[in-house]
């Protein structure tokens, strides 16, 4: 694995607001196919997990106040990678009532 910057730099051409998250590593977003991933634990090539989100606004908000301990805030829809996959016991469809593009 390349320096930091490197790393920074190729992720930058995919991810948004990239950051580092104390014992999460490097994190960022990115639009997936139906929903917005938050990012944790990437490297150039690999990631170790993702939490889902329905919008953009939604995930901006929540890696800008995430300390990197524990969840993220926000109404995330579920979590993959890492320590397996699981919904968000919180998670409020009522929130999320159109695409965001």
């Amino acid at each position: 694995m390349g320096d930091l910057a490197t790393t920074f730099l190729k992720l930058s051409d995919d991810y948004r607001i990239l950051t580092i998250k104390g014992e999460r590593g490097i994190c960022g977003i990115r639009r997936m196919a139906y929903t917005v991933g938050l990012f944790y634990g990437m490297t150039e090539d690999d990631y170790i997990g993702r939490y889902c989100y329905h919008t953009m606004g939604e995930a901006i908000d929540a890696i800008l106040e995430w300390s990197g301990i524990g969840d993220p805030p926000g109404n995330w829809i579920k979590h993959k990678g890492g320590d397996g996959e699981r919904s968000n016991p919180n998670y409020d469809k009522t929130e999320n009532t159109g695409y965001e593009g």
